[in-house]
């Protein structure tokens, strides 16, 4: 049985989870790995967006992701490489 609740705001669409527009050559930006995403399902994440963020990018960008099991938490390591 679902329950319907009242008064629950819509969030605001274009909000912008990931700072590529702020990014520069070099830049890079970690994402824990956690029981809801594991790392290949980060990995996909940030190549999603950076397809559906393409018309707001420099030409050319480009982002480079590795698995980062360097120490505790794991997770995924973003560099903008272009």
């Amino acid at each position: 049985e679902m329950k319907i609740e009242k008064d629950i705001p819509v969030p605001p669409r274009g909000n912008k989870p990931h700072p590529w527009e702020e990014m520069e050559i070099g830049d890079s930006f970690f994402v824990e790995e956690s029981p809801e995403a594991s790392m290949k399902q980060i990995q996909n994440t940030m190549f999603t967006s950076i397809r559906h963020r393409r018309k707001d990018l420099p030409e050319g960008y480009g982002i480079s992701t590795r698995r980062w099991p360097r120490g505790k938490p794991y997770g995924i390591r973003v560099w903008r490489v272009k």
